[in-house]
């Protein structure tokens, strides 16, 4: 999973000699907490609602209050990879650049959204969650655990203390498919019922 996939795009941007009033208008307009300072094309900082929280006076220029070369990623960079500089640097968002220019920015929000779609969250079926010994086969014990059923997510991680893998799978089955179409049915009645 790569960046550019997760990306809000177009970033909100503001230019470095706007009021901190304007940037707090902006904020509010788009209902994001922080802008990225953009100057001839180029990245050159980024503000939070606590930069401008801490300015005080609100004619201040948004370049005297922003953070200057603020850490950013690639659009081709991992979604690991980027939670882990934020969460290493305990920063929310990153501005996305590609050779030199904004692309879009991810925010910690944007990190759980693609967290809850992996795990399949609010799709049909059923989770099931496996512990598979350090040594076995994960894909073997995964292979006969969802045979005969259509798998739909797969997220897997290594517990190194307790030497085992930890695996959770969103799978549609038989069940699945049957409450599926009960509720279809119970919807075409209701639909058809006179009120």
């Amino acid at each position: 999973m790569f960046v550019r996939s997760w990306m809000s795009a177009p970033a909100v941007v503001i230019a470095p000699t706007e009021t901190v009033r304007a940037a707090d208008v902006v904020m509010d307009l788009h209902k994001v907490r922080r802008l990225l300072v953009v100057e001839n094309g180029r990245l050159v900082g980024i503000v939070t609602r606590t930069d401008l929280a801490a300015a005080g006076n609100r004619e201040k220029r948004v370049g005297d209050v922003m953070a200057q070369s603020p850490y950013q990623v690639a659009p081709d960079e991992t979604l690991e990879g980027a939670a882990k500089l934020m969460f290493a640097n305990k920063i929310s968002g990153l501005p996305v650049v590609e050779e030199g220019h904004v692309k879009g920015v991810i925010t910690e929000s944007d990190v759980f959204r693609a967290l809850v779609s992996m795990m399949g969250f609010g799709e049909p079926g059923a989770r099931v969650s496996l512990t598979v010994p350090e040594g076995e086969d994960v894909i073997a014990v995964i292979a006969r655990k969802v045979e005969g059923r259509q798998l739909r997510s797969l997220v897997t991680w290594h517990d190194g203390p307790n030497n085992q893998w930890q695996v959770t799978i969103r799978m549609r089955g038989k069940e699945a498919d049957e409450r599926k179409r009960k509720a279809s049915r119970q919807r075409d009645r209701e639909v058809a019922s006179p009120e």
